[in-house]
Formats: structure tokens, sequence, C-alpha cells
């Protein structure tokens, strides 16, 4: 059974939210992440972290992909990738800022001031997902440091049924297809919706649940939502990793402030 706020505790998420966001505009010239703060019990085990960001699905999306720079890595070479996203009338046509093969990664990776313009240009980074496992070593720590500039993995096309993707540990299928509109949809899913990266080191999920120009009431429903995204099995294996009993505390907090609960019970 998956994890559900009563009546009361959505009035109370809305209460807390509203107050987030009536300080940071008093505060702040520009807005913040509100971000939902679960507490998990000493019993709640999760996977070993991979570093790689799991969808959560929302009601009310948190940002559009035309309000995002997006640096995309593709698998060498990316030139037939390039043809194909770029292509005037294509959905991706300007979708991407950029787009470098892995190839061309790896040799900008030894140059500190061009992975710094790199971190700092770009608002999002996908990558495909073949090329994904390796990108960790290639764009180094401080990449990974922030959920702000952890890549994402898509896929060029739709999983085939005539490509074989049976395969030896670093030997990624042998896979040329390139479909716009398929990778239009992830580049949605990704930027619409939310994520979290779990890990078995801490007793804590951070997931952002929108941002201080958002309407609280919508804020509510997200919080609602990835509650139980995060609880129900029939999400899994990405969502459903946590148990409804499992569960601690809740709390909702920016970057800047205490955290205020998301339950009347919840102890700030």
């Amino acid at each position: 059974m998956s994890f559900e706020l009563s009546a009361s505790d959505i009035k109370q998420t809305q209460k807390s939210i509203a107050a987030l966001i009536a300080h940071t505009k008093k505060t702040k010239d520009s807005k913040l992440n509100i971000n939902l703060v679960i507490g998990l019990e000493e019993d709640q085990t999760l996977p070993e972290n991979d570093n790689t960001p799991r969808i959560v699905p929302v009601r009310n999306r948190l940002e559009k992909s035309t309000e995002k720079s997006i640096l995309l890595i593709t698998k060498d070479s990316s030139e037939p990738y390039v043809h194909a996203l770029k292509e005037k009338g294509a959905p991706t046509e300007d979708t991407f800022a950029r787009i470098i093969s892995y190839h061309k990664l790896k040799s900008l990776s030894g140059k500190p001031q061009e992975m710094k313009k790199l971190y700092h240009e770009y608002d999002l980074i996908l990558a495909d997902y073949r090329i994904y496992p390796f990108l960790r070593r290639t764009l180094g720590s401080k990449f990974y440091s922030s959920k702000e500039k952890i890549p994402f993995m898509i896929q060029m096309a739709k999983p085939s049924k005539k490509i074989d993707y049976s395969r030896t540990e670093g030997e990624p299928p042998e896979d040329k297809r390139c479909d716009p509109i398929y990778v239009k949809k992830q580049v949605i899913s990704i930027v619409k919706n939310t994520f979290f990266i779990p890990s078995n080191k801490s007793h804590f999920i951070s997931v952002v649940v929108g941002d201080t120009d958002k309407d609280p009431k919508k804020l509510a429903e997200n919080v609602s939502d990835i509650l139980s995204f995060l609880t129900d099995i029939k999400r899994k294996p990405i969502g459903g990793l946590l148990a409804a009993d499992g569960i601690k505390s809740l709390h909702v907090r920016t970057s800047e402030s205490i955290p205020l609960p998301v339950r009347e019970n919840d102890e700030i």
C-alpha cells in the first residue's frame, strides 16, 4: 500500500510551502527550489548509490525544455545524431544548445578550463545510455557532487526487437538509430518531472517539488505524487523503494531555510 497524505496533512503542507515562498520573496531576488526531505527509519534500506537519477512523475510541471540550455553527449560519432536532431523541422531542432560525442568529451576532460566551462554553461546534461556508465570518471566528481549538474540517461531510439542488447561488459549494443520524436519525449519528461538518487549511505531522501515562483497548492500536490510513487510497489523497479511505515519524518525546505513540517506531528 502506498503512502497517502491526509486532508489535514495536505493543508499543513500548503501552509509550510506558502511560508517558504513568502520568506524567499522577502529575502531573495531570485527563486529557490523547494525540496521534500524524507527522513527514514533505521531499518529502511535503499539500493547502493549508482549516481543515476530516477524520474519521479508529478502532475504539475517543474520547468519547460525551452527554458533550459541542454548539452547532449552521444556515442561516437556525434555526426549522425547532430544531423537527425538538428534537422530543420525536427521536434528537437532547437532542443540542444550543443551536441558532442563521448570521444570529444574525453578530449576535453584533461583541460580544467574547458570542463569548468561545460559545468557553468549548461543547465542540463543528457547522455546516451550506452556511454553513461563511463561519464563519472570522465566528467569528474564536481558534476556529481551537485544534483543540479548530474547527467541524465536517455535512449536515442525506442528499444527494438531487431537489436541484440545482450553484450559483455563495456560493449554497448550496435544501434545507429536516432528518433527525434522519442528523444524529445524523454527530454520533456526529464525537465517536467522531478527525480531522486537512492543511496544506502543516508537516512534521508531529498526531492525537488518545484520552486518559490509556483503555487503552494500545486507544489503540495507534487509532494503527494512523490510520496505515492516512492512507496507504491507497482512502480518498481524505479519507484516503490520505500515502505510506507519506513518513513519517519517529512519536511519541506529551501537551501536557505529551516525545514517546515508536511504533517502536523512532524517536529521541526
